[in-house]
C-alpha cells in the first residue's frame, strides 16, 4: 500500500511538472507573440510565470531527489575503500540530508503560516501568494520523505555489509 501511495505522489509531480512547463512555454510564446506582432504584452504574464516557476523548482528537486538524480561530488569511493565504510558515509550523507529537507521543511511552514496570516497578493493579478509560497512547503517534505526512504535503505545496506552479505541494494522507487 505504501509504494502504491509512493508511486502516486510520484505521479502527482509529474502532472505537476508537466503543467508547470507548459504554462511557462504557452505564457512565454504568448508574450513574444503579443509583445512582437501585436505590440501589447499581456498584462501579469511575469506573475503567472513566477508561481509556475516556483512550483516547478522545488517539486523539481522533489522528483530529483526521488529518482536519485540531483547533483552529486561523491569521493566516498577514493577516500574508503571498503564498501561498508562507503555506505556507512552514504548512510551518514543521507542523515544530514535529511535533517536539512526538514529544517527546510519547518522554515516552508512557518513561510506558509506567515502567508495565511498576512495574506500578501501580488501587484498586477492580486493572485494571493501563499500558492507560490506553499511549493516550498510541499516540496521540502517531499524531500524529507525521499531522502528518509534513502536512509532507511542505506542503514540496511549497512547491515547487510555489516553481516557480510553481497553488496548493497538500492531503493526501489
Amino acid at each position: 500500500m505504501l509504494a502504491t501511495l509512493e508511486k502516486g505522489l510520484a505521479l502527482a509531480q509529474r502532472v505537476v511538472l508537466v503543467v508547470s512547463v507548459g504554462l511557462i512555454a504557452v505564457l512565454i510564446v504568448a508574450q513574444i507573440f503579443l509583445r512582437v506582432v501585436l505590440k501589447s504584452p499581456l498584462f501579469g504574464v511575469e506573475e503567472i510565470a513566477l508561481i509556475a516557476g516556483t512550483w516547478l523548482y522545488l517539486i523539481g528537486a522533489a522528483y530529483c531527489t526521488r529518482e536519485h538524480s540531483h547533483i552529486e561530488a561523491s569521493m566516498v569511493h577514493l577516500i574508503f575503500k571498503r564498501p561498508l565504510h562507503q555506505e556507512l558515509v552514504r548512510c551518514l550523507a543521507s542523515a544530514v540530508s535529511m535533517a536539512l529537507a526538514s529544517v527546510m521543511a519547518k522554515w516552508g511552514y512557518d513561510f506558509v503560516l506567515w502567508g495565511l496570516e498576512h495574506k500578501s497578493v501580488t501587484p498586477s493579478l492580486g493572485l494571493n501568494y501563499l500558492v507560490a509560497q506553499s511549493a516550498l512547503f510541499v516540496g521540502a517534505l517531499l524531500m524529507v520523505l525521499y531522502f528518509g526512504l534513502e536512509l532507511v535503505a542505506r542503514v540496511r545496506n549497512v547491515a547487510n555489509l555489516a553481516a557480510g552479505k553481497n553488496g548493497p541494494a538500492r531503493r526501489e522507487a
